[in-house]
């Protein structure tokens, strides 16, 4: 059995651990943000007639669905 003391350094190191976690996975989201965006502003029209830039497209729908996924892991 643990004494109130060790439960105490228990949970606080719980704690650390889950927030040294979440830190990395918001900095994960975040390159990966920043990598869709990048991709999305060099991408140039694949032709002279190319009505919808794909690429610029697909990478904000990525950069939206990433913003998604990091809302969710702030919000748990």
């Amino acid at each position: 059995m643990m004494t109130h003391q060790q439960m105490i350094d228990f949970k606080t190191r719980l704690k650390a651990a889950g927030e040294l976690l979440i830190k990395d996975r918001i900095a994960t989201t975040q390159l990966a943000i920043d990598n869709a965006q990048e991709a999305a502003n060099n991408e140039g029209k694949s032709s002279a007639g190319d009505k919808y830039e794909t690429g610029r497209a697909m990478g904000h729908l990525q950069k939206t669905c990433t913003h998604g996924n990091r809302w969710k892991i702030g919000r748990n």
